[in-house]
C-alpha cells in the first residue's frame, strides 16, 4: 500500500472517531471556542485585521509565538496571559486526540474483541454495526 493511501486512511479514521466519540467533539468545540474567542478579543483590542488576529491567535496557542504580534495595551496583555494559561492546554488536548484517535479507535475494537464484550455495552457504547441495525 502507498503511504500516500495510509495517510488518507488515518485521516478517515480519525474524522470517524470525532463522528463517534462525544469527547473529541466536544474538544473541538472547545478548540474553536478558544480561537475564536482570541481573534474576536484581538480584533476589537489591538484593532488588528481578522486574519491577523486569527493568525495571532493561532501562533500563540500552539505556542509558535514568531513575534512579529504583540499585543501593545494592558488589557491585551492581561488577556494574552489568561488566554495562554487556558488556552494551550485545550490546543494540546485536542492535538493529542487527533493524534490518538486511529490507534484509540483500534485499542477499543481490540478490547471488545478479547474480552467478548457485547457490541452494545453501556460503557463502551453501541459498535457502529449495531447503530447500523437499530437504525433500519
Amino acid at each position: 500500500m502507498k503511504p500516500r493511501h495510509l495517510v488518507w486512511r488515518y485521516y478517515a479514521a480519525v474524522l470517524r472517531v470525532f463522528i463517534e466519540e462525544p469527547l473529541f467533539r466536544g474538544l473541538f468545540v472547545l478548540a474553536v471556542l478558544a480561537l475564536v474567542t482570541g481573534t474576536v478579543f484581538y480584533h476589537v483590542a489591538e484593532g488588528w485585521g481578522w486574519l491577523d488576529s486569527l493568525y495571532f491567535s493561532v501562533i500563540t496557542l500552539t505556542t509558535v509565538g514568531y513575534g512579529d504580534f504583540a499585543p501593545t495595551t494592558e488589557l491585551a496583555r492581561a488577556f494574552t496571559i489568561a488566554y495562554v494559561l487556558i488556552g494551550v492546554g485545550i490546543i494540546a488536548l485536542f492535538v493529542t486526540a487527533v493524534a490518538r484517535a486511529p490507534f484509540l479507535q483500534m485499542q477499543l475494537r481490540q478490547f471488545r474483541e478479547e474480552h467478548d464484550v457485547d457490541t452494545n455495552d453501556e460503557l463502551l457504547g453501541p459498535t457502529r454495526e449495531h447503530r447500523d441495525e437499530r437504525q433500519d
